[in-house]
Parts: structure tokens; sequence; C-alpha cells
């Protein structure tokens, strides 16, 4: 469902403050980027995922950055919206992850579309036994 951008930074202050762990994919075209941290840095102006705050094995790695100026449409989901539109993996996501925050980037040079998804994973109090 369509929201505001004031919706969308109260969810993720809200994602912030439970110190949640983030998937944030970005798409440009065919290809796909995914960060897994926290949301070490929000303002109104951009949003930082921080990867290190997962303290990988592989070493200190910068994250993802997102521009909400860049952004031209919020939307807002739960993990139910993927029961409808990918039923195959629609069990799987529910059961890590809350909630998602879309966002479009629009079209970018060259005419790639470019789209970032936030997954809210459930923290380890929600997760099935």
């Amino acid at each position: 469902m369509e929201t505001t951008q004031e919706m969308a930074l109260s969810l993720l202050r809200k994602w912030q403050e439970e110190e949640r762990l983030v998937l944030a994919s970005i798409t440009f075209g065919k290809t796909r980027c995914m960060v897994l941290g926290r949301i070490e840095q929000l303002d109104d102006e951009q949003i930082l995922i921080d990867g290190s705050s997962t303290e990988e094995p592989f070493g200190k790695h910068r994250g993802l950055i997102l521009r909400f100026g860049d952004v031209l449409t919020f939307s807002f989901d739960d993990a139910r919206l993927f029961s409808e539109q990918a039923p195959d993996i629609a069990t799987q996501i529910e059961s890590v992850a809350e909630s998602f925050l879309s966002l479009d980037l629009g079209t970018l040079t060259l005419g790639v579309i470019a789209k970032s998804t936030l997954f809210a994973l459930r923290l380890p109090s929600e997760l099935p036994a």
C-alpha cells in the first residue's frame, strides 16, 4: 500500500529503535545487491544501513545509503503480500520478515528501473519455536 515519506520515516525510526536487522535490496534492472545490517543513521534526507553491525566474519562493510530525495514513491506492506505475489516462498518470508518498505527510485540513465526494498526481520522473540 502506498504511503507518505513521513509515515515511512516513522516506520524506519521504529525499526531503528528496536535495533531490528534489516535486509535491504537495491535493484537496477536485472542487477540486485543486498545488504544485511541495522539502521545506523536516519534523518529526513537519507538512511544508512550499516552491514558492519551484523559482525560478519568478512570484515567491515559500509552498507547501503538511500537518499529520500531520489524516491518517487514509498510502499509499505507486511509479509502476507507474498501469499498473493509469490506463494512458493510466502511461508519462508512470513517466518523471518515482519514487514517491508519498498522505495521506487524511478528510471535511471539508459532506461534502467531502480527499486529498493527494506525487509524488517523478526526479532528473536518473534521467531517460530
